[in-house]
């Protein structure tokens, strides 16, 4: 049984992105990645590597790992065991730290699809002018 399209909603919720920003992130249109999340689609072995690379899980951990299960169990094993005492804070220190670095993360990415968004905008306006300036010089 395949847990692909678990595994990408599970990713691409922990990331909270929309469908629309992660297929941008990934470069592929929204249609296909929400094929892929739900298992209408299976894709190719090359988008299979560029998911795997973007997420840095190996392809076969996405398609037969239930990623979340496995997260689950994985904190569990943190909370329920014995971290020495004076080990708990330093813990502590570091999780913290790795939420402000996600929250840093996802800053960047929106600011990436934010000026993804502006480059398409001035390339359309580029093209338009580039056809004003050809439809005036054929009237010349």
């Amino acid at each position: 049984m395949s847990h692909l399209g678990k595994n990408l909603i599970f990713l691409r919720k922990q990331r909270q992105l929309k469908q629309n920003a992660m297929a941008d992130l990934i470069d592929f249109n929204r249609t296909t990645w929400n094929g892929y999340e739900n298992d209408y689609s299976v894709p190719t072995r090359k988008n299979l590597a560029r998911i795997s690379k973007f997420f840095n899980i190996p392809d076969h951990e996405l398609m037969n790992v239930d990623l979340e299960e496995k997260q689950s169990k994985e904190q569990e094993k943190i909370t329920g065991t014995g971290l020495v005492e004076d080990e708990a804070p330093q813990y502590s220190s570091f999780k913290s730290k790795i939420e402000e670095l996600q929250t840093t993360i996802d800053l960047l990415t929106e600011h990436v699809l934010f000026q993804k968004e502006k480059i398409k905008k001035l390339e359309k306006e580029n093209n338009s002018l580039k056809g004003k300036m050809k439809k005036q010089s054929a009237k010349k």
